[in-house]
């Protein structure tokens, strides 16, 4: 890769992060969620996981996770239980708040950045 090529990669990266932010704005404004939180709430759906597993399938550090946990908890979407068979497992699910705003994510139409759209 050239410099040239370098410079027009970076600048491709810079315009679909900001598309991103983009999009994590408009669940701020519709649903008070920032992008993580949503994404957290997705990956929830219909299932119980632990930290780790959340973190792995939301491409989320373990730090980062553990805060978006705390802020869906603060906001009452999604609720720690203990594991079934190891009391010192913790498993999160949605609570019946969080699986209604998590159908109503998926199912709100978000504007979606030209860019962003061969990805999607």
């Amino acid at each position: 890769m050239n410099d040239t090529q370098r410079a027009n990669c970076i600048c491709t990266l810079r315009n679909i992060y900001k598309a991103i932010g983009e999009c994590e704005q408009q669940l701020i404004q519709e649903f008070g969620l920032n992008l993580n939180e949503a994404m957290t709430l997705c990956t929830l759906n219909n299932q119980s996981l632990c930290a780790s597993e959340i973190a792995e399938a939301a491409g989320m550090q373990c730090s980062q996770t553990s805060k978006v946990i705390k802020s869906l908890e603060d906001k009452g979407l999604l609720e720690r239980q203990l594991g079934k068979s190891d009391k010192r497992n913790m498993f999160f699910v949605l609570t019946e708040t969080g699986d209604k705003v998590q159908k109503q994510i998926t199912q709100h139409q978000l504007c979606v950045p030209e860019i962003l759209k061969q990805f999607i």
